[in-house]
């Protein structure tokens, strides 16, 4: 099941990547600034921390969003950002990253790192999409450990694209909810204008619980249909169905007996 990312704190995950070299402020701004857009004024890019800050948090939210969109396996997800996010935002230069450093930036060991990577590489393979180049390192026999491994940050210039389209699109507000929902759809819009791409998840509603004595007519009506149509089939068998009646009557008053008998036991508790 994948992972609900609507309520994410986006704020707190840019504090804790925005360290890395180089920082994703860094990279959201190489990103955005290399896609070819019509009107790219309205970003105001400027020496301001809080402008860069918040150009950092709406790219990370980007890239979530369109994995969590792509039903990307939650194992997966944050490997893929924090990998994107320690690029320079050219999705087409690869550059190269050991598992050593990974497991430090992401407090992980080694193994969850390889573990992650595999994950990833094999949805991606089964969905025949990629949202994170990875060529991984052949064993040097010499070190006795694999060589690094290369990437190339796919979602740099498409997270890039969501947040423009975002912000330019009457969803956003100064709200962070309202904001979150934009990118969100933005994230949408952008997997539908790939043809290449998985189609999005639908998030399902919930349904809203019914009171309990609504539930109880509603399941006495549908026991009394099950009922009449068993005898009718009982009947078109050549059978009496006044014997099943019987029979059923007397399975039903032992299974009623012994579930009394247990919610008085347990409180009500199953």
């Amino acid at each position: 099941m994948s992972t609900d990312y609507s309520s994410i704190d986006f704020k707190k995950k840019f504090e804790e990547l925005q360290e890395l070299p180089p920082s994703i402020t860094a990279l959201a701004r190489a990103a955005m600034t290399s896609v070819d857009v019509n009107d790219a004024g309205f970003l105001a890019f400027n020496s301001q921390s809080i402008a860069l800050e918040k150009d950092g948090c709406d790219f990370l939210a980007a890239i979530y969003f369109y994995l969590v969109k792509l039903n990307c396996p939650g194992i997966a997800c944050d490997y893929t950002a924090v990998v994107t996010c320690l690029s320079d935002g050219d999705s087409e230069k690869e550059f190269e990253l050991t598992d050593e450093f990974l497991s430090g930036v992401m407090n992980v060991s080694t193994r969850t790192i390889r573990r992650k990577r595999a994950t990833l590489i094999e949805w991606m393979r089964k969905e025949n999409y990629s949202v994170l180049g990875i060529t991984e390192g052949e064993y040097d026999h010499a070190n006795k450990r694999n060589k690094p491994t290369k990437y190339r940050a796919i979602l740099a210039p498409i997270a890039a694209k969501i947040v423009l389209g975002a912000r330019s699109g009457k969803l956003w507000s100064t709200e962070t909810k309202a904001q979150n929902k934009a990118l969100e759809a933005a994230a949408e819009e952008e997997i539908w204008r790939t043809p290449e791409a998985p189609p999005p998840v639908k998030k399902r509603k919930k349904k809203k619980e019914k009171p309990p004595a609504k539930e109880v007519e509603q399941r006495r009506k549908t026991l009394l249909t099950n009922f009449k149509k068993s005898l009718r089939l009982v009947f078109k068998m050549g059978n009496d169905p006044r014997s099943f009646w019987t029979e059923l009557r007397d399975e039903m008053e032992h299974v009623c007996e012994e579930d009394i008998k247990i919610m008085e036991d347990t409180g009500g508790v199953f």
